[in-house]
């Protein structure tokens, strides 16, 4: 089934693999992903970009993961266009343009790849049941409160707003005609439930030590001179399986596509041969066989290789 992808081939960055891999001539060491060839020149430019100004050559172990983590994300995208084209899908860029497409571009093609691999993964209700009922000390709403609110950017005005409230006047009409914020001024003030941390924690406290019903000093708050009225206070309560229900369908989804896709790109990644230049981790003088005898990425690990230098 065909699938658009012409974003992902927008997003490119314009700079084509393939012409700088073309200066990459002679004896320039080349890593080749599933046939794929990347210049040994690319390659580095890639990760003094990833490194942003950190200087490898003093943390040898930051040399050593930084290589690593690169080298894995390249071989990720290898798979993930030659998945997306042994499905039909058009619109890719050409492999030797994975370098130059951004994460963005990855990020999208690899949330697709996570859906072809699991399909819907409906969560049924048992099992959402079965989750809330061994999580539900988990599952508690925080003490909140229903509020409303005046803004004002004037002090003078806030004052004389304030003073009418105190003589019984109505927040919500006072609202209407005088608050200053777009978003809450039409519905007279009214903010909704909010918890301690809403408004920051100087303001939470003060809101919070208020009975429902009662109206607050004059805060300053970053949008302005703010008067505040709590309608009503909800204590902490334990949420019910039908007000979590889909936060946890969420959940549970993701979870398992994410399963999904980590199961899928290991044992890709264990058939992806991947060939590297001789003394490719030189920084830790350390020799990673598996890598240059056309070994699988999973050949190498991580902490193992790590530990000549450690000794």
């Amino acid at each position: 089934m065909k699938k658009p992808f012409k974003l992902l081939a927008a997003l490119c960055l314009g700079v084509s693999l393939a012409s700088q891999l073309g200066a990459d001539t002679g004896n320039t060491p080349v890593i080749v992903i599933k046939q794929h060839p990347l210049g040994l020149r690319v390659f580095n430019d890639l990760l003094a970009e990833s490194l942003k100004g950190a200087a490898p050559e003093a943390d040898p172990m930051l040399a050593f993961s930084a290589r690593y983590e690169l080298l894995n994300d390249l071989i990720e995208r290898v798979l993930l266009l030659d998945f997306a084209r042994s499905q039909g899908w058009d619109s890719l860029p050409p492999a030797e343009e994975l370098a130059h497409l951004n994460s963005l571009a990855f990020d999208r093609l690899r949330e697709q790849v996570r859906k072809e691999l699991v399909g819907s993964a409906r969560i049924d209700r048992k099992h959402l049941q079965e989750f809330y009922d061994q999580n539900r000390s988990y599952f508690k709403l925080p003490e909140r409160l229903k509020v409303r609110q005046i803004v004002l950017a004037d002090e003078a005005l806030a004052q004389s707003v304030y003073h009418q409230l105190l003589l019984g006047g109505d927040f919500s009409a006072l609202a209407e005609s005088h608050s200053q914020d777009p978003y809450t001024r039409s519905n007279g003030g009214y903010v909704g439930l909010v918890d301690r941390a809403y408004y920051g924690q100087e303001v939470g406290d003060i809101l919070f030590s208020l009975p429902g019903g009662s109206i607050s000093p004059i805060l300053r708050t970053f949008d302005g001179y703010t008067v505040f009225m709590v309608e009503q206070r909800y204590p902490e309560e334990e949420a019910s399986f039908e007000q979590m229900r889909r936060e946890i369908q969420n959940y549970l989804e993701q979870h398992e596509r994410e399963e999904r896709y980590t199961q899928w790109l290991q044992r890709e990644k264990e058939l992806a041969h991947v060939k590297l230049p001789p003394n490719f981790f030189p920084l830790l003088q350390i020799n990673v066989p598996p890598m240059h005898l056309d070994q699988p990425i999973t050949g190498i690990d991580f902490q193992d290789a790590l530990n000549p230098f450690r000794g």
